[in-house]
């Protein structure tokens, strides 16, 4: 592998040679903002809501929670124009500062009556161009991410665009190469919300024997703790 071409990665799985294809995303889907509003009207239809920080904290959403989502309303319009399908991608096109723009949120199933906020860029791309959980990862990349924060324009807040977003350059392996790094790092993402769930479980437990092993001046707080010794229940 020559490591001086732009268009191959360092590591790479096995079995995978060609060279990556620089594409503009605009050439490849549709970007679409003006989605719906914050808001809840008589005459309006009820929707789940994809807002801002739902993208921007890339909340894990599914048809099983996407009924957890904010609770607003929605013309029939409005819902046929900004619903949410299998493989789109969001964006969040502003930002208090330009590193901080452009975090990035694949969606794996389409979400019944669901839409998505007027603060988000939706990218919908074309058929067998992404592998869909791709996106997430190569969107998240350095090489993009420098394309984002240099196109970032503003003065106490900065947006980008519909055509900065779609002349933004991806390099896009083959479909099957796509699979194989995006089901990697899926499981690398599993295996990191397995641990912090681990963590949070031990911090939790950790608060709860400072609170039980020292005493605080109230006898009734002292239940669950062996006073003969250093057994806790």
């Amino acid at each position: 592998m020559d490591k001086k071409n732009k268009n191959v990665p360092l590591i790479r799985f096995k079995g995978f040679e060609e060279e990556w294809e620089e594409i503009r995303l605009g050439d490849f889907g549709d970007f679409k903002s003006n989605g719906v509003d914050k808001t809840v009207k008589e005459k309006e239809l009820p929707i789940n809501l994809l807002n801002y920080m739902d993208v921007y904290n890339q909340r894990h959403i599914s048809v099983e929670n996407c009924n957890e989502l904010m609770q607003v309303t929605a013309t029939d319009r409005q819902i046929k124009e900004n619903n949410v399908v299998d493989g789109d991608v969001f964006f969040t096109p502003s930002s208090e500062t330009p590193e901080d723009i452009g975090h990035v949120s694949v969606i794996e199933e389409t979400l019944p009556n669901t839409c998505y906020s007027y603060h988000l860029m939706r990218y919908r791309p074309k058929e067998n161009v992404f592998y869909k959980i791709f996106p997430k990862y190569s969107f998240a990349s350095d090489y993009m991410r420098k394309q984002l924060v240099f196109e970032a324009q503003g003065v106490q807040r900065f947006v980008l665009s519909k055509d900065s977003f779609e002349n933004l350059v991806a390099k896009k392996p083959s479909i099957s190469e796509q699979q194989k790094i995006g089901s990697f790092f899926k499981e690398l993402d599993d295996l990191i919300g397995a641990k912090e769930e681990e963590l949070q479980k031990l911090r939790q437990l950790k608060s709860a024997l400072l609170d039980a092993m020292f005493p605080n001046g109230d006898s009734e707080n002292t239940t669950g703790v062996n006073r003969g010794g250093a057994n806790v229940k």
